[in-house]
């Protein structure tokens, strides 16, 4: 045993517990970057007291890692069974993507509620992990309206040094880019849609946002 490892205390929803005792569980676990940190795949919505439906990051602690915080998964029902959890995942050759599979019906990634996402989902990995530490990455970009009906204002507390923003269709794709000399800028998207709005700085992506075009 390793002493300065804390195991993960798991909740799962009351129907499953109603269904089995037993019913929190994981199923998959793979290192997770180049930190000591792994990704734990089960049958929970809950993770030492933080929400996490199905999947989560522990540090080389134990500790939960921001990673997956605004995923949710509803249940799906066979054979009078309840099921609610995530089996695995598997990154696409070039990491950009990660798809996840288990027994679902409906998935969330905090912004848009599919209910037609069933048994296995791609996300872009840029949605899910961290550029740079979790308290700068939240307050470097805001982008509102959001959702907007197609043009939106993106302010910045403080401008990078050669900032530009890159903007990709919900399959990762590149789909505007344009360089960002002023705290203000309005970024015009004509086509409704689900994107992902980039913040670089020269080389370096620093922060990534969802945007919903209604």
């Amino acid at each position: 045993m390793d002493p300065t490892w804390s195991p993960p205390q798991l909740t799962v929803p009351q129907y499953l517990l109603d269904q089995d005792s037993n019913a929190a569980s994981i199923f998959f676990l793979q290192q997770w970057g180049n930190e000591g940190s792994v990704v734990a795949c089960g049958r929970f919505n809950g993770v030492n007291g933080h929400e996490r439906w199905g999947s989560c990051v522990l540090d080389s602690s134990g500790e939960v890692l921001p990673p997956f915080e605004n995923c949710r998964i509803d249940s799906t029902i066979s054979n009078s069974l309840i099921y609610c959890s995530i089996l695995g995942l598997a990154f696409t050759p070039d990491s950009q993507y990660v798809y996840v599979h288990g027994s679902y019906n409906g998935f969330s990634d905090g912004v848009v509620n599919d209910t037609a996402q069933a048994f296995i989902s791609r996300l872009h990995v840029g949605d899910i992990t961290m550029a740079v530490p979790a308290q700068s990455t939240a307050s470097l970009l805001i982008i509102a309206p959001n959702p907007t009906s197609g043009n939106a204002t993106l302010t910045l507390e403080q401008l990078p040094q050669h900032a530009a923003i890159v903007v990709r269709d919900a399959l990762g794709r590149e789909v505007h880019r344009q360089r960002v000399s002023d705290h203000c800028t309005t970024l015009s998207l004509a086509h409704s849609g689900v994107y992902v709005v980039e913040l670089w700085s020269g080389d370096t992506r620093i922060s990534t946002h969802r945007v919903v075009v209604e």
